[in-house]
């Protein structure tokens, strides 16, 4: 991840530096990690973010609860014993997934979102799906370089029209997409709290 990439680049540089018979400079204006955990208590505490979690509040009403089919049946006692299952996109799909998203003025991301929230709701037999997803948090740019944990988990509700094609579904869904990509700041579960999505 971000902090991973980060932490070998200073490694990286202080090695070349000292290699190199050169002083070995630390950035020590570069933002700490509570720095950002101060950072974001205060958006959340002053309410300069109500104005945002209004418009998710609005965007995430009458919510349909779904049962998602599973394989086998629950066993009586739970194990939490959760399994994954990998797929791996050749090089020529790759490229052919780049280049379809070119060509419809979109980001690789919105494409694959796109298409997995078909799949899930031919699925279930929905067009109204809910898909959280994973973002780098790191909205900020004083943040940059800071190492930490910022993941944060976004709220992508997507219309699915079956009766049209798949570029007018992508149209349909892209202003959403985006705007809810711009508002990752908002913390995952007060979003949860105020939209009562716990149930």
């Amino acid at each position: 991840g971000f902090s991973y990439r980060i932490f070998l680049e200073t490694i990286s540089d202080n090695y070349n530096q000292l290699i190199n018979n050169k002083k070995v400079v630390i950035n020590h204006s570069i933002a700490q990690y509570y720095q950002f955990s101060d950072y974001h208590n205060y958006l959340v505490g002053s309410g300069k973010l109500d104005e945002k979690f209004e418009a998710f509040e609005e965007r995430l009403t009458n919510i349909p609860k779904v049962y998602f089919p599973s394989d086998f049946p629950r066993t009586k006692k739970q194990t939490h014993n959760g399994h994954y299952l990998p797929i791996f996109l050749d090089a020529n799909k790759t490229r052919e997934i780049r280049n379809f998203a070119v060509k419809s003025s979109s980001s690789i991301y919105q494409t694959l979102l796109v298409i997995f929230g078909i799949i899930i709701g031919r699925h279930l037999g929905i067009g109204d799906v809910i898909i959280t997803s994973p973002t780098s948090g790191r909205t900020s740019k004083q943040f940059d370089r800071t190492v930490g944990c910022f993941p944060n988990l976004i709220i992508q509700r997507l219309s699915i029209d079956y009766n049209t094609s798949f570029n007018d579904i992508m149209e349909e869904n892209r202003g959403d997409i985006i705007s809810t990509l711009n508002n990752q700041d908002l913390p995952f579960i007060e979003i949860l709290e105020r939209c009562n999505l716990f149930d």
